[in-house]
């Protein structure tokens, strides 16, 4: 086992630093060979079948595929979620979003809609976490619907999934709470964008056109001015660069208490706004 952690270490030592190359490990020895702790097994001989396993993991991460689409799954609020390149790997920042969801709103009965929900993280955190709500999803892409059927299966939590796409969405249903981490990143930033998420990821989740970054968040706030109930809130994360017009989208539209959150790195992530 030694001489596994150590032959990882060399190997990706180039790739990584050394804080993610220990994550790696740490995920790999857990996820595909159910390793309780790594110091348990230090003195075990390794299975040479194994190792042929570890060399494949470590090509693919050697040309920037996710640890996370490698192994199949993830954390996400200490929840167990499947994913594959059809869906965003869920962040820390969205994390930080639904957690903040969760405080604000806990022992309260809602109803709640998730748009473009990707893996369904969101969804499923928040059912998981406010059992007392009842929670629809939606996204454009049929494949994540069905990532995120077998991530709700998985977390033992029911949710209304169905494709649809945001800009013929058309309902008479009333949320008290939507919430949405919609495509962002302008174009013209993908240059800022690691190789990982370039090559990987969805990108259609991911980028807007500069010419309209905020297309999606003009649609959510007139979506909301329909589909929200008396006082309901919306939460969203935002493109840092972008949050002083992200804010003005929603003033425009009659939204009161409108406000930007800063995430755990200080940067402007989240808003928060009321239709009363």
């Amino acid at each position: 086992m030694r001489e596994i952690l150590n032959f990882i270490r060399k190997e990706l030592r180039n790739f990584y630093s050394e804080g993610e190359i220990e994550s790696i490990i740490r995920l790999i020895f857990e996820i595909k060979f159910n390793f309780s702790s790594l110091d348990i097994h230090l003195k075990v001989d390794f299975p040479a079948d194994n190792f042929f396993i570890i060399e494949k993991i470590i090509s693919e991460l050697k040309n920037q595929k996710p640890i996370q689409y490698i192994l199949g799954e993830t954390e996400f609020l200490g929840l167990k979620f499947f994913v594959n390149e059809s869906v965003l790997i869920p962040r820390s920042e969205t994390e930080e979003l639904v957690d903040k969801i969760i405080k604000e709103n806990r022992n309260s009965k809602l109803k709640i809609l998730e748009i473009g929900t990707g893996s369904g993280c969101i969804a499923v955190s928040l059912k998981k976490f406010l059992r007392n709500c009842e929670v629809d999803a939606f996204d454009i892409s049929n494949l994540a619907i069905e990532m995120a059927k077998k991530n709700a299966i998985l977390n033992e939590v029911e949710i209304n999934f169905f494709e649809q796409n945001i800009f013929s969405f058309d309902s008479e249903k009333k949320y008290d709470l939507i919430v949405s981490n919609p495509p962002y990143v302008c174009d013209s930033e993908k240059f800022l964008m690691n190789a990982n998420v370039l090559n990987f990821e969805p990108p259609i989740a991911i980028f807007v056109p500069d010419d309209s970054s905020l297309i999606f968040y003009e649609k959510i706030a007139f979506l909301g001015k329909k589909n929200l109930a008396r006082n309901g809130r919306i939460y969203l994360e935002i493109n840092e660069n972008l949050f002083e017009e992200t804010k003005n989208v929603f003033a425009k539209n009659g939204y009161q208490k409108i406000e930007i959150f800063r995430d755990i790195h200080e940067k402007n992530r989240m808003l928060r706004a009321v239709l009363e």
